[in-house]
């Protein structure tokens, strides 16, 4: 195995002490904006800021209020009304405004200062940012809830695997793999290197990317790719997704397509060959102003403007040809023919569904004949690689299908030198919709004994088309005029036990059914009780 070095990036970003003269210039201005912008009404926008520890998306007593946040106020067209901070009890209050629609968003200092370890659960967005409609008084509240995290490479919170191949983890509660894949689909000129490439979401403080390739005989294969993502980056949207994705992608076609990881023909059409700076600096690597070549013409479009890395070159666009030659050129795969290597046979396709998603599991008969041994099969689905497995297997499942959709596919074998067998036979498969029907009611919620500081109840169980998994137990309380539901227990058996209770004082309760699928079931009847004396 060949490693490919590896890459780090370390992005300028704008320091606390540059947002500390950004406000003080700003309050200046503001203040001076708002003597014009300020409609002397009498409506009043007010609300808290505090850290929503138990992260149900309100404020609690347990819940711990932030002193000194600085907040901007804006009319819904962007003009800048004015600021305020909290006070020490965590509350604001901005009137003299007419009736309308405005914004209320913290300012960056405030902002940066928490944004690394806790996320908006109020807004509506993992953004402080609140837009509102104002009728003589309206309520803007900041709740921060802490971010889960998984440091465990092995163990990411979320994952997902696209139709393309490509897999997606994310290691934070904020961001999920299905939320990075969807932005990750504005790319293009994804192909072949997607099913190699694994995309890893705050694992890593900065945006980098590592890749590997083997060689056999005088042929690069094998390749795979990780690209890590940050939080920050994406919170910032600073190109980090496009720019990382550009080195797997022109690392595989460097390596795999052009079997050149010198890179000399994107060199030439690039117009630096012979330019003695280039590899001097991280600015001037040839495969990070590939990647950012990439990231401009083909990346998200809201990262292809941000600005180049290396300012002394020209822009990817104003290089005559260079968009085409990466389209084209750059793609094409070196020609390699397998000698006497058979189709692989009776591919057969069977598809599943389980509350984990689906997949479509492949089987085929070995590829025989031949030069060189088989290395590998390729997996071709609707006509594009998807992935491969070792040649001592001949079974494939693939994840990144979805429910009710047919799929087509073909496996390849391939030798030792790179050279591909012909397709095996092409099949087909529907995927099945998954389980959807919820359980039904938990019946006859009772107490069967009570004490001062403890409730015992039952109930009866529910019934499902594949099986009851856990019933969900809540409490109802009621704060600051408002019913609420507090989830207190899952369990797996029809009964349960609330203890640590106020003696003489009435509670009340309900049980929803939770099937394997996730199905839940309508709450139960609300039971009340009273603890004894």
């Amino acid at each position: 195995m060949q490693p490919i070095n590896k890459l780090v990036k370390a992005r300028p970003a704008f320091s606390k002490l540059s947002a500390t003269i950004f406000i003080l210039i700003f309050g200046v201005i503001g203040s001076i904006i708002l003597l014009a912008a300020k409609a002397a009404g009498s409506s009043t926008i007010s609300g808290n800021a505090f850290k929503d520890l138990n992260r149900n998306g309100i404020y609690d007593s347990g819940d711990t209020l932030l002193a000194n946040q600085h907040l901007f106020f804006y009319k819904d067209d962007g003009t800048y009304l004015g600021n305020v901070y909290t006070d020490t009890s965590g509350n604001y209050s901005f009137g003299g405004l007419d009736d309308g629609s405005y914004i209320v968003q913290y300012a960056p200092a405030s902002w940066w200062d928490i944004r690394s370890d806790f996320v908006p659960d109020t807004t509506g967005s993992i953004y402080p940012k609140v837009s509102l409609q104002l009728i003589s008084t309206a309520t803007a509240s900041f709740g921060w809830r802490p971010i889960t995290r998984s440091t465990d490479s092995n163990t990411p919170i979320s994952t997902y695997t696209g139709a393309n191949g490509v897999v997606i983890n994310s290691y934070d509660d904020v961001v999920s793999a299905q939320d990075i894949y969807n932005r990750y689909q504005g790319l293009s000129l994804t192909g072949p290197e997607a099913p190699k490439t694994t995309i890893r979401f705050d694992i890593s403080s900065t945006g980098s990317t590592t890749a590997s390739a083997s060689k056999s005989g005088s042929i690069y294969d094998s390749y795979s790719a990780t690209s890590n993502l940050s939080y920050l980056g994406w919170l910032d949207k600073n190109g980090e997704l496009s720019h990382e994705y550009g080195h797997a992608w022109s690392l595989y076609h460097a390596y795999i397509s052009q079997q050149d990881p010198t890179m000399a023909s994107y060199i030439q059409a690039r117009g630096l060959s012979g330019d003695s700076r280039l590899n001097t600096s991280y600015a001037w690597s040839v495969r990070e102003i590939i990647a950012e070549d990439y990231r401009q013409l083909f990346g998200v479009s809201d990262e292809q403007a941000i600005t180049q890395l290396n300012r002394d070159i020209p822009l990817a666009k104003d290089v005559p040809g260079l968009k085409d030659f990466l389209q084209n050129s750059f793609t094409k795969t070196v020609a390699t023919v397998g000698v006497g290597l058979s189709a692989p046979s009776n591919l057969t396709a069977t598809a599943g569904s389980s509350a984990e998603g689906s997949t479509v599991t492949l089987r085929w008969d070995a590829s025989t004949g031949g030069t060189n041994p088989i290395a590998k099969y390729d997996i071709y689905r609707g006509g594009q690689l998807i992935g491969s497995v070792s040649s001592a297997s001949s079974v494939y499942t693939d994840t990144g299908v979805s429910a009710g959709i047919s799929y087509s596919y073909y496996v390849k074998a391939v030798d030792s030198s790179g050279a591909s067998s012909p397709a095996s036979n092409t099949t087909s498969v529907t995927v099945p919709s998954p389980d959807t029907a919820p359980p039904s009611v938990p019946a006859n919620l009772h107490v069967t004994s009570v004490s001062r500081n403890s409730v015992v109840m039952a109930w009866n169980a529910s019934t499902d088309n594949i099986g009851v998994a856990s019933y969900q137990v809540y409490s109802i309380t009621v704060s600051k005029g408002k019913q609420l539901s507090n989830l207190i227990a899952t369990v797996t058996n029809n009964s349960f036990t609330v203890t640590n209770l106020k003696s003489n004082t009435s509670y009340s309760y309900y049980v929803v059914a939770v099937d394997s699928a996730g199905n839940k079931s309508s709450p139960s009847s609300v039971l009340t009780t009273k603890t004894s004396r």
